[in-house]
């Protein structure tokens, strides 16, 4: 019986850190493990982190992309006028093969 109750009151402790750590609402967490224990307490942990939690400056990847694409080097298909890479010899867009520039 008394472990039952240590349980019952160790868990909801154990709760609100993890909570915290994820950038959850603590008390909500350890109120709804304090009701039904070892279910809200397994969800917690294998829950993410909150967004904006961990504001580190991270890189662009969509920005990067783009510069990446548009340094590439490109020209116009001879044959259907579509945008083809300058050293392409074969048109993405038409088939035809094209002679490579660059």
């Amino acid at each position: 019986m008394t472990g039952w109750l240590l349980f019952w009151i160790v868990l909801p402790v154990c709760a609100y850190i993890v909570a915290g750590t994820k950038g959850r609402s603590q008390l909500l967490w350890a109120l709804g493990t304090f009701l039904f224990p070892p279910v809200i307490l397994i969800l917690l942990c294998l829950s993410k982190l909150a967004p904006g939690w961990n504001d580190a400056p991270q890189e662009n990847v969509f920005e990067t992309t783009w510069q990446t694409l548009s340094s590439r080097k490109t020209r116009e298909c001879p044959y259907c006028a579509e945008t083809i890479l300058a050293k392409a010899r074969l048109c993405k867009h038409c088939g035809k093969s094209v002679i490579p520039k660059g």
